[in-house]
């Protein structure tokens, strides 16, 4: 059993900084994302660990937690091996892409890159791999079909979809992330 409160530290792109946000307790704001992520339930993360164990898969997840009644979704992708390796606290090389957050209240940036990246990922036929604990939550299969991509995908309950991308697919959606971020920053 992993330690259900182990912390898993993210390295982030540059570039990409400014995207790194969660929700901290101020319910009316953004606080900075610090480069970690709680996991408070260590099944979890034995779900994450358990599914692909090839190196060279990219691991991109949905999650929406519920903590005191204040809902918040984590869109993140990330390599298997960050999740795969019990010695990620010590490398000082950890692949890892982008972790994105956005309130399930708010709009702006966030809620459009979450947008773009899930149509992406359905555009190019990729569909998840898994989809567990959803409640009042359109399905990944609905939203594939009715294209309804502008809904909120896990509004209400709990809800985790798994996409597993080779790196080759990922680069594609990571181009489209960069030029959507220098399209907004270039107004």
């Amino acid at each position: 059993m992993l330690n259900p409160n182990v912390r898993l530290r993210l390295v982030s792109k540059k570039d990409f900084a400014p995207l790194f946000r969660i929700i901290g307790s101020d319910p009316e704001g953004w606080r900075e994302f610090s480069g970690g992520l709680t996991v408070k339930n260590a099944r979890d993360l034995e779900d994450l660990l358990s599914f692909y164990r090839e190196e060279d898969k990219i691991l991109p997840y949905v999650v929406e937690t519920s903590d005191d009644n204040k809902r918040y979704t984590i869109v993140g992708l990330t390599s298997f091996d960050f999740w795969y390796k019990k010695d990620f606290e010590q490398r000082s090389e950890i692949y890892t892409s982008y972790l994105l957050a956005k309130r399930s209240r708010g709009t702006g940036m966030l809620q459009v890159i979450t947008h773009t990246l899930l149509k992406t990922l359905l555009d190019m036929g990729l569909t998840p791999a898994r989809s567990v604990g959803t409640h009042n939550t359109p399905s990944w299969k609905a939203c594939e079909h009715t294209g309804r991509l502008d809904r909120k995908l896990t509004e209400g309950g709990q809800t985790r979809g798994i996409f597993v991308v080779t790196k080759t697919e990922w680069t594609i959606v990571e181009k489209k992330l960069q030029d959507l971020y220098a399209q907004k920053h270039a107004r």
